[in-house]
């Protein structure tokens, strides 16, 4: 609740392609988040720098929903970029809480 607004939370949730690529990649490096592919986080970069203006048009703090098996993964690609950006996983939203999505970051498109 610590990002809601009028018990409202924005966010945008990464698309099960691109958590899917993530957790290979963990799983290939038993449990270590690996280098990934500078095209891949380039792209994720962008689309969420991209999605960040949605957020100051509902006046909210950005937030990126991902499953609890890559929350800090995902955190540490993102926050030399863009670290106002929070990462949480669904199991930290407050089940009182109303989820508005926002947006569905993908990477392969």
């Amino acid at each position: 609740s610590k990002y809601a607004k009028d018990n409202n939370l924005y966010a945008v949730v990464l698309s099960p392609e691109t958590e899917n690529y993530i957790l290979q990649k963990i799983k290939e490096a038993d449990g270590e988040l690996p280098p990934l592919d500078p095209g891949f986080v380039q792209k994720l970069i962008t689309k969420l720098s991209k999605s960040a203006e949605k957020f100051i048009m509902n006046q909210a703090t950005p937030v990126l929903l991902t499953s609890p098996a890559i929350r800090r993964y995902v955190k540490q690609i993102i926050e030399p970029y863009l670290p106002n950006f929070a990462v949480l996983s669904y199991s930290e939203v407050d089940p009182k809480v109303k989820l508005n999505i926002l947006e569905y970051i993908g990477t392969n498109e």
